[in-house]
C-alpha cells in the first residue's frame, strides 16, 4: 500500500478546518506525496543508425501496439504558417492514422491512403538542349528549327599564365602553347611546349630557348619585398588571371570531344575521386597531368593536336 503523506497534517490545529482539508487535498498534498514513478531508459523513434551494441546497452522502448511500435515519433503531418514560415502544429504518424479512422476513413492500406494521381509523359524533344540550354547557340539563316544548326559551346581552350618579378615590378605574362619548340622567336617570348608530358615553359633569349625554372606558389605574390629579383612565379590555381589547362577525350556516348579541366594545385588533392585529373607541379619546372585511378595518381598518356576532330 502506498504511503500517504499530507501537508494538511503539518498545519496548526486551529487551521485544520474542513475547507483547508479539501483545498490542501487538491492543491498541496500532491507535492508532498512520496514518489511512486518508475524511471526507464531507452530509445524512441528511428533506430536504423544504431548498432547492435547500442541496443544491447539501451534497448528500444516497446509500445502498446504494432502501429505505434513501427512509427515511433515519425511525423505524419506538419502545419506551417505560410506568412511567417513558423511551425504551427503537427501530428505523429500513428496519431494521424487514428484521426483519419475516427473521421470514417479507411486506414487498412497506407499506400492507397496517401497515394496521389500521377502520369509520365515523354515529349518529342532533345532533352539535352532543354536541360543544358546554356551550352548551345543557333546560327544560320531562316527558321531555327528548320534551317538552324545547333553547335555545342566548349571552353575557349587552355590558358597558361606566369608572373615575372624584375627590379621591383611584378608582371603577369601570357604563355603561348605550342606543339614542339619553334626554330626561332623574339627576345622575351614565353611558350609552353605541350608536346611532352613535362609541359616545360621556355623563354627566348640570345637566339635560344631557355628553360624557365619557376617557383610554384598557391597565390599571386602580394608582398614584393619577399620576392627574388628576376624570378618567375607560377601560381598553381585555376582562374582568369592564372591558369586553365584542358584535357580532351572523345566520348562515344556523346559522339563528340568533351573537355575536362584538371585540378591545379601546388599540393596533392586531399579528397580525390576516380577519374580526377590533377596538374602536378611538385617537381617544377615540370607540370605533369596525372589521373586518379584505382587509388593511385598515374601520368596521363596523351597526344597534342590543334583543334578537335569528329
Amino acid at each position: 500500500m502506498a504511503l500517504e503523506r499530507r501537508a494538511f497534517n503539518a498545519l496548526p490545529t486551529n487551521l485544520q478546518t474542513e475547507q483547508n482539508n479539501r483545498e490542501f487535498y487538491i492543491a498541496d498534498d500532491v507535492l508532498y506525496e512520496p514518489e511512486q514513478a518508475d524511471f526507464i531508459s531507452g530509445y524512441i523513434g528511428d533506430i536504423e543508425r544504431l548498432t547492435d551494441d547500442d541496443l544491447k546497452r539501451t534497448p528500444q522502448l516497446k509500445e502498446d501496439s504494432d502501429l505505434r511500435q513501427q512509427y515511433q515519433l515519425v511525423v505524419g503531418a506538419n502545419r506551417i504558417d505560410t506568412q511567417t514560415k513558423d511551425r504551427v502544429s503537427g501530428a505523429f504518424y500513428s496519431d494521424l492514422i487514428r484521426q483519419i479512422a475516427a473521421n470514417g476513413g479507411f486506414v487498412d492500406d497506407p499506400n492507397r491512403l496517401f497515394s496521389v494521381n500521377y502520369y509520365a509523359w515523354t515529349p518529342p524533344i532533345d532533352f539535352d538542349k532543354h536541360i543544358n540550354f546554356n551550352r548551345y547557340f543557333w546560327m544560320g539563316e531562316g527558321v531555327g528549327d528548320i534551317n538552324g544548326e545547333f553547335i555545342t559551346k566548349e571552353p575557349a581552350g587552355s590558358h597558361t599564365v606566369i608572373y615575372h618579378y624584375l627590379d621591383g615590378s611584378l608582371d603577369k605574362r601570357q604563355v603561348e602553347l605550342v606543339n614542339g619548340l619553334p626554330s626561332t622567336g623574339t627576345d622575351g617570348d614565353l611558350i609552353e611546349d605541350s608536346s611532352t608530358p613535362n609541359r616545360h615553359i621556355y623563354t627566348y633569349r640570345h637566339d635560344i630557348w631557355e628553360l624557365v625554372d619557376f617557383k610554384t606558389v598557391a597565390e599571386a605574390p602580394l608582398d614584393l619585398t619577399l620576392l627574388d629579383n628576376n624570378t618567375y612565379y607560377y601560381v598553381a590555381r585555376v582562374g582568369a588571371a592564372y591558369n586553365r589547362p584542358l584535357v580532351w577525350k572523345y566520348s562515344e556516348f556523346a559522339g563528340r570531344w568533351l573537355a575536362k579541366m584538371p585540378v591545379v594545385s601546388p599540393i596533392t588533392p586531399e579528397t580525390p575521386t576516380e577519374g580526377m585529373i590533377w596538374e602536378d607541379s611538385l617537381s617544377a619546372p615540370a607540370r605533369i597531368f596525372r589521373i586518379y585511378t584505382n587509388e593511385v595518381w598515374v601520368p596521363i598518356e596523351y597526344i597534342t593536336m590543334r583543334g578537335m576532330g569528329g
